[in-house]
């Protein structure tokens, strides 16, 4: 039997060692990614919420009503934020692409003239909604702040134009609700 001492290259099994090591760091890159990218996304989101609920409100400041043709007369005067893309009007609304890649809107409350709606649509069972729910309405000084009078969110409806009172979304709302939806809806006080 023969003893071969001067061998070269690489056996199987440590060609399949690299090749797992390699996946692996691979695999780490693409979910550092996809976490950043999702983060961006919703960061973006809320800049195009702050903004329109800012714009809204300035184009508001001088009428008594709320029009309800709002999100037509916001379009037509190019007053939506640049983080939304437009896609098309139909009726009295125009709506737009979110950085969610999906629709966004600004309405008319049919039951009230002192709120307006702003609708942000999203993945049916994706992450987008457990990000995007708690920094939107997760305390109550930031729904103060942002003048946040009540939401929408599945079968979950709360606020002003409801009689059920206010109050900031819990763990379990989200865990019961973001699977069923695929759009979140605030309303905000038009004076807030």
């Amino acid at each position: 039997m023969k003893i071969i001492l001067n061998r070269s290259g690489m056996t199987i099994l440590e060609t399949i060692i690299v090749l797992i090591i390699g996946g692996l760091i691979i695999s780490g890159i693409w979910v550092t990614y996809s976490e950043m990218s999702l983060n961006d996304k919703i960061r973006r989101t809320v800049n195009a919420i702050d903004k329109t609920t800012a714009k809204t409100r300035d184009f508001l400041s001088a009428r008594t009503t709320v029009p309800a043709d709002l999100s037509v007369r916001m379009h037509d005067q190019n007053l939506m934020p640049a983080e939304l893309t437009f896609k098309s009007t139909a009726g009295n609304i125009s709506t737009y692409t979110s950085p969610l890649s999906n629709d966004f809107y600004v309405t008319a409350n049919i039951t009230s003239d002192r709120m307006f709606f702003v609708r942000v649509a999203f993945k049916r069972g994706s992450r987008e909604c457990q990000r995007l729910a708690p920094i939107m309405l997760g305390t109550d000084r930031g729904m103060n702040e942002r003048g946040i009078v009540g939401y929408s969110l599945g079968t979950l409806i709360v606020g002003e134009q409801t009689n059920i009172p206010r109050r900031t979304i819990t763990p379990a709302d989200l865990l019961q609700q973001c699977p069923l939806s695929s759009a979140i809806g605030f309303y905000f006080a038009v004076r807030p």
